[in-house]
């Protein structure tokens, strides 16, 4: 039900109205033809509709809400908030597919600086927002509980952790979420966190051979844990 043929259908009905013809349209039969060209016209275009009613790229003015609501997500630790995290970075990402592409501004740069502008906020959300606020808090929280475990069954001056007491986050939630899609770029916690501790405990145990049982007691209780598979 494209453009041209909705103007067909007005004009042959224009056509059918006129005086000259006994046998023409009435005006309730003009009427009842406009209400369903009306309502046509409501189901052709309901994806556009949907987009145009969803679209989000006014919070390219707002991005300082962003960190905010990702730390919320991070303390808040349930299952119900995570799944919210793609939501909104849905959300977030919106105006890197239309608000950043159509900017007259922009054109006299070139394309070049179309695409940098993409970029510096697609790095703003996955570098500073989310490796900031939530990616960089999960690694630096596992390689403490994997460290605390480890060297308390090991170095006998150091007494366990009372669970009761000292109350671990519910990480391992975020460690099973799907990939998430942030301006056309994928980002997978899990394979972070991995990169991450395989850096660590490789660095370390480079500096320090002495060490290399431990990290690699601590690669087996992240598998145990965490469900991380490290090299």
């Amino acid at each position: 039900f494209s453009p041209a043929r909705r103007y067909a259908i007005a004009v042959a009905i224009s056509a059918c109205m006129d005086t000259q013809f006994s046998n023409g349209l009435s005006s309730e039969d003009a009427a009842a033809a406009e209400n369903l060209l009306r309502h046509l016209g409501l189901i052709a275009d309901f994806d556009d509709n949907i987009r145009q009613a969803c679209d989000c790229s006014f919070l390219y003015f707002h991005q300082e809400l962003l960190p905010t609501f990702v730390n919320k997500l991070y303390q808040s630790g349930t299952f119900a908030d995570v799944g919210r995290m793609q939501l909104i970075l849905s959300a977030f990402s919106d105006p890197a597919r239309e608000l950043l592409r159509c900017t007259p501004h922009l054109d006299a740069y070139g394309p070049d600086k179309m695409t940098s502008c993409i970029e510096c906020y697609q790095n703003y959300i996955i570098g500073d927002v989310m490796k900031g606020e939530m990616i960089g808090l999960i690694c630096t929280a596992i390689e403490t509980d994997l460290r605390l475990a480890v060297h308390t069954k090991n170095l006998e001056y150091m007494r366990p952790s009372n669970p009761k007491v000292n109350k671990m986050k519910n990480i391992r939630s975020y460690l099973e979420m799907s990939t998430l899609y942030i301006c056309d770029a994928q980002v997978n916690i899990k394979k972070e966190v991995e990169k991450y501790l395989e850096s660590v405990f490789y660095n370390l145990a480079a500096v320090s051979l002495q060490d290399a049982h431990t990290y690699t007691e601590m690669r087996i209780l992240a598998k145990e844990r965490y469900g991380l598979d490290l090299i």
